[in-house]
């Protein structure tokens, strides 16, 4: 069964924009809206420009440099434990005196 998609009133620097987007994700469009606005006023502040479009660009370019940072920390993790992992397949292979590779 689809799930409809409803629209959404967001509001951003003071603007309504109606947004469609699933129920389910309802919540999460509000607080990513209200995240938006409060890094765009961040920035307005910052630079007492009131151009909403560049406002805009460098909130969006701050917040994908935060979501590659993100990335970035959650891959190296992910590689630092697998690499934990396949130690200690080895140590218990060698602990139990097999020769077999075990696939994770």
């Amino acid at each position: 069964m689809n799930n409809p998609e409803q629209v959404i009133a967001v509001t951003i620097m003071d603007r309504t924009y109606q947004i469609k987007c699933p129920p389910s994700g309802a919540t999460e469009l509000q607080e990513s809206a209200r995240y938006l606005d409060a890094e765009m006023r961040k920035i307005n502040q910052a630079s007492a420009s009131n151009n909403t479009e560049r406002l805009a660009i460098v909130a969006a370019l701050n917040i994908a440099h935060e979501l590659k940072t993100y990335k970035n920390q959650k891959n190296a993790y992910i590689d630092a434990m697998h690499e934990q992992i396949k130690t200690l397949q080895h140590r218990i292979q060698k602990f139990l005196g097999t020769k077999e590779e075990v696939v994770v």
